[in-house]
């Protein structure tokens, strides 16, 4: 893939994020709500904090394209994970794995335990 036009990373991350603000007030006006006020409902610190994640899978991933396509889902993966439909295709592994669920189930395999609950992330995103 050639890449004819490097744009600044804030202003890519900032088209995300207005684009699904776009999105919610479409639906919306469908009559379709997001979630209203729950846990993993799309709100305003949400999509901040994915056009962030999303800002640093690029950034973090510059020269190659497929490793930044990767890190992009990875973290919409990391969202969406659940203990019942766990999402682990694409995290790194080990026990240097910034994913929480891959270190502990490695740390968990020496010491008989069990990885802590997907209840206890600070950022959760429903289906």
């Amino acid at each position: 893939m050639k890449i004819s036009k490097e744009e600044c990373l804030n202003l890519v991350a900032k088209r995300l994020g207005t684009g699904l603000r776009n999105k919610i007030k479409e639906w919306r006006s469908k009559c379709v709500t997001n979630g209203g006020r729950k846990e993993e409902s799309l709100k305003e610190s949400t999509l901040f904090k994915h056009s962030n994640f999303y800002r640093k899978a690029i950034k973090d991933n510059v020269p190659d394209v497929q490793k930044m396509k990767t890190a992009i889902f990875v973290s919409l993966f990391h969202t969406s994970s659940t203990d019942k439909a766990p999402m682990y295709n694409e995290f790194p592994t080990g026990l240097t794995s910034w994913r929480f669920y891959q270190s502990a189930f490695y740390q968990s395999a020496s010491n008989n335990e069990n990885p802590k609950s997907h209840s206890s992330m600070k950022r959760k995103l429903s289906k």
